[in-house]
């Protein structure tokens, strides 16, 4: 009898990064190592487009303002015309406007994180998209609720920022999970 043995190794992981801010660009390439993702950063959007065509990335990390106001537009535009929509291009940036988030999310972006940078947040978000067992290890574990569920109630103190017919904004200091169902009750003043 012989057996044939397969050894099978993991790629590691690759970001390519589109940030001029150097320590910006140094905090990305430090936390992405420990969650086990190799990188590389590149502080113009000529370098980074010649480079992405170049290497393969699992996932890339664009800045908005690159080079100039907007340029991560240009960048996320030009990306999608080469490599089309399977390669993952994370927004971060410091520009939190509401228009500019939707901007980005209609160009091409997967998804946008705000500056400064949370470890958690950055976890989350790149899970999404990859998996390392430094991720999964970063990643809170969570309790198991009895069958049925478990009642809750909840004081939390926020403001609400804006309300149409699908959204109910609100800002506090607590997280509460995208997608969650919460029942208000209380009077609106």
């Amino acid at each position: 009898y012989r057996a044939r043995l397969e050894i099978m190794t993991f790629k590691r992981p690759m970001a390519l990064i589109a940030e001029d801010d150097e320590i910006q660009a140094m905090v990305l390439v430090t936390v992405l190592k420990k969650f086990g993702i190799s990188s590389e950063v590149k502080d113009t959007a000529q370098g980074f487009l010649g480079r992405i065509q170049e290497v393969t990335p699992d996932l890339c990390f664009i800045d908005l303002n690159l080079d100039f106001p907007g340029a991560g537009y240009t960048i996320i535009d030009a990306v999608r015309k080469l490599m089309g929509a399977s390669l993952t291009l994370i927004v971060v940036s410091g520009v939190s406007e509401k228009e500019a988030i939707i901007h980005a999310i209609e160009t091409g972006a997967n998804d946008f994180i705000l500056k400064p940078l949370s470890r958690d947040i950055l976890a989350a978000k790149i899970s999404r998209y990859v998996t390392t067992e430094a991720l999964t290890d970063v990643q809170s574990p969570l309790l198991p609720v009895p069958d049925g569920g478990a009642p809750a109630t909840v004081d939390l103190e926020f403001e609400i920022r804006a309300i149409d017919e699908f959204v109910l904004t609100l800002v506090g200091k607590h997280l509460l999970a995208k997608g969650a169902s919460f029942y208000f009750d209380g009077k609106t003043i």
